[in-house]
């Protein structure tokens, strides 16, 4: 099965915080060794989320999907051992700890698209990609997808197809840069400026279909 690059559906993520956001012109990044030019962000969760063991079984999707129930076992596990490369990233790694926003208890995913994203805001109306800074909170329209390459083996990267933003508010949430994380000054808060999300859906990835 391998080559087919298995898909899953849609589905909106746990609240999030948004770094790095490519938004406006898509970059190449590398991570899944097709040298594509993106659109993306790093976008970092808590380990603790309740929600974040959903997009574990999304990846997992898409490991099953492309390579079989077996090759789960080799999920995570390093491209000399035959692995398959995770999304999924420890914001408390040395590499990453004293950056602004990650730390210690944080996990981070970078979901990508060649097609620039639907980006709204907390009642779904049409936001410039500006507006999103590195500090926002928001739910992602995101799926999984397998992949294999002669660079990086095999592996499996989430898709972006919209960002839905909690707040553009910068007191509420603050733009991240210097001293410490920032992620208990926004995690626990969900209802942004407008009423709370409503609950997980999947499909085609829009932004009506998604954030309720």
């Amino acid at each position: 099965m391998a080559g087919k690059a298995f898909k899953t559906d849609y589905i909106r993520s746990p609240l999030g915080i948004i770094s790095y956001p490519i938004l406006e012109t898509p970059k190449a990044s590398g991570e899944d060794g097709d040298g594509i030019a993106k659109f993306s962000v790093a976008f970092i969760m808590r380990q603790d989320d309740l929600d974040l063991p959903k997009l574990i079984a999304l990846a997992h999707s898409a490991v099953v999907g492309e390579w079989g129930e077996k090759a789960l076992e080799d999920f995570g596990k390093p491209r000399e051992d035959d692995g398959i490369k995770s999304p999924f990233l420890d914001g408390g790694r040395k590499k990453y700890a004293d950056k602004p926003g990650y730390g210690k208890g944080t996990v981070f995913i970078r979901p990508g698209t060649t097609i620039k994203p639907e980006l709204v805001d907390w009642n779904k109306k049409p936001i410039e990609s500006a507006l999103i800074y590195p500090g926002s909170a928001a739910y992602l329209g995101i799926n999984a997808f397998a992949w294999n390459n002669a660079k990086q083996g095999r592996g499996v990267s989430f898709g972006l197809s919209a960002v839905q933003a909690v707040s553009l508010d910068k007191k509420r949430y603050p733009v991240i840069g210097g001293g410490t994380a920032a992620t208990d000054r926004v995690f626990g808060v969900v209802d942004g400026e407008g009423a709370a999300v409503a609950g997980d859906t999947s499909g085609e990835g829009g932004a009506a279909e998604l954030f309720g």
